[in-house]
């Protein structure tokens, strides 16, 4: 599946299509992904990351806010997108779509009507007629069930026939703008039918009320447009609706040919039920964002669970080893996995590994193969051994194309390793005599997962006390800063040499990784130090 942002508006620019390889940066800056030119941009004003089939949209702390839907979202947090939403980002509007086959998917849309004619009739509401009898207690009503709207297109059909009835006018629609000369309808009926309206729709009596003020065509003005003319329109209103400070849509209803004229007091009545439709919008709009971060803080908060429940501890000692070992989690629920299981002979197993993919189902998958894993070291005692008899119960199952990247060494109190690096090559050797870090060279063995098949055979190499094997993840190394830099092999080697504990050297790691990825984490970042300790 692939999304593209659609510039609403700008029907000369074409959709960007949003790759799912790396983050798209918005902002005001020349080598931002998506340009924003305007004051009301800031620099690095937000950035779109897609993860599977999740699109999540995070404002980069931005002066002046990103809007999803018209209602302002938090700065610095991730927020879950769908189809159709739209993004403001200062004087900027963006829909996400669905891409189909060369083909960006669109809403329909109803051509705004040209009718310069009648401009200069049509005049803002000056003021508002208080509410009195039958239609106060319309409103009253109305508002009762407008609280128990749960989608906005209930809240919109909900207002239009109240608006109907208490009105006079014959058609009304709830509209939102999405172009100069395009709208959208949410919802339409006739009041004598009940049936969708087809009506049309008056750019100068929209344009009136995107000011922010309810624009009325009176009975008496005479219609020269041939637009509405041809329709027999004798009165029209247009009001908008606020989600704040913005302007979510418009409330708009005719009234043409033979049908009654229109109370002209009924203004008032429909401008307050503009208002309180547009505080139900907002509450609406409101609510479903926060399900859809408290959907995605669920699964972090699971995977997370699952984590902490077969980890070990984060600093320890086991045997004649001391390691220290962070693992922070990313924006999207993925799977980093760490263990260190004593073997009951002298020896000790380390292990970290990655799972592809994101989600419950990869977070399951890493728990999976962790406790797998810990079972066969345990009854083997033999790396190699004991991937192939995980590689085998993983490749048995139906994953989806998922696959784990897998380090694991078993360490001798000689300072003797015995390892086997299953597609992770992640990890580096720090020797306390010459003070430079070694790279390693994966040794070619393909992730655990890919072939059932797949034989693995370990390697062997010698540490020294004092000596330190860092270990990470692709989550490390691969985050970028907001200029779109990695993080990358240097920035840990720059770190190697300050750090008087295991313990201290990761935390350090960690912590610049964070300050490097502005405070969020694309992935799941794990790094892990293991010295062998003096006088074995």
């Amino acid at each position: 599946m692939q999304w593209a942002l659609e510039f609403i508006g700008d029907m000369d620019r074409p959709p960007f299509v949003l790759r799912s390889d790396r983050p798209v940066s918005i902002g005001r800056a020349a080598d931002s992904d998506i340009v924003l030119l305007a004051e009301t941009v800031s620099r690095r004003h937000a950035g779109i990351t897609v993860r599977g089939d999740t699109v999540l949209l995070t404002d980069l702390g931005s002066t002046h806010g990103t809007h999803v839907n018209s209602l302002r979202i938090p700065p610095n947090q991730a927020t879950p997108l769908t189809v159709g939403d739209l993004m403001q980002i200062g004087p900027f509007l963006l829909r996400l779509t669905e891409k189909h086959a060369g083909s960006i998917a669109r809403p329909s849309t109803v051509a705004l009507r040209d009718d310069t004619t009648i401009a200069g009739h049509v005049q803002p509401l000056a003021a508002i007629s208080p509410h009195v009898g039958r239609r106060l207690r319309a409103l009253t009503e109305c508002l009762g069930k407008l609280d128990a709207a749960a989608t906005t297109q209930e809240a919109a059909l909900i207002a239009i026939n109240y608006a109907l009835d208490g009105s006079g006018y014959a058609h009304a629609a709830i509209l939102r703008r999405i172009a100069e000369s395009e709208v959208v309808v949410i919802a339409s009926r006739q009041r004598d039918s009940g049936a969708a309206s087809n009506i049309g729709f008056s750019r100068s009596l929209i344009a009136t009320a995107e000011k922010g003020k309810t624009a009325v065509l009176a009975p008496q003005t005479r219609v020269t447009s041939h637009s509405l003319a041809g329709m027999n329109v004798h009165s029209a209103l247009c009001a908008p609706i606020h989600i704040g400070d913005a302007i979510a849509g418009f409330l708009y209803l005719d009234a043409r040919e033979q049908e009654a004229p229109v109370d002209p007091d009924v203004a008032g009545f429909c401008e307050a039920l503009a208002t309180a439709l547009g505080l139900t919008f907002a509450n609406i709009v409101r609510a479903d964002l926060e399900r859809r971060q408290q959907s995605l803080a669920a699964e972090l908060t699971a995977a997370h669970e699952a984590q902490q429940f077969i980890l070990p501890e984060s600093d320890g000692q086991s045997e004649f080893l001391t390691y220290g070992m962070r693992m922070r989690p990313g924006a999207f629920v993925a799977g980093d996995l760490f263990d260190v299981v004593p073997l009951g002979d002298g020896r000790v197993a380390v292990a970290i590994g990655d799972v592809a993919g994101h989600g419950i189902g990869s977070a399951m998958l890493m728990a999976s193969t962790q406790a797998f894993l810990n079972a066969q070291l345990l009854a083997t005692q033999d790396p190699a051994a004991a991937l192939s008899a995980v590689n085998a119960y993983v490749a048995s199952k139906s994953l989806g194309g998922r696959f784990v990247s897998l380090w694991v060494g078993v360490f001798s109190p000689d300072g003797s390793i015995e390892y086997v690096d299953a597609g992770h090559g992640h990890w580096l050797l720090l020797e306390t005599a010459g003070g430079v870090p070694q790279e390693t060279v994966p040794a070619g063995a393909i992730p655990i997962g890919v072939s059932p098949a797949a034989s693995f055979r370990s390697s062997r190499m010698t540490i020294r006390p004092g000596d330190r094997l860092v270990l990470y993840t692709d989550g490390v190394t691969e985050q970028k800063d907001n200029s779109g830099r990695r993080f990358g092999v240097e920035g840990i080697r720059s770190l190697l040499g300050t750090a008087d504990s295991p313990a201290s050297l990761v935390q350090q790691i960690i912590d610049a990784v964070v300050r490097h990825g502005g405070g969020t984490l694309e992935d799941d970042a794990t790094v892990a130090c293991i010295q062998l300790l003096p006088g074995q």
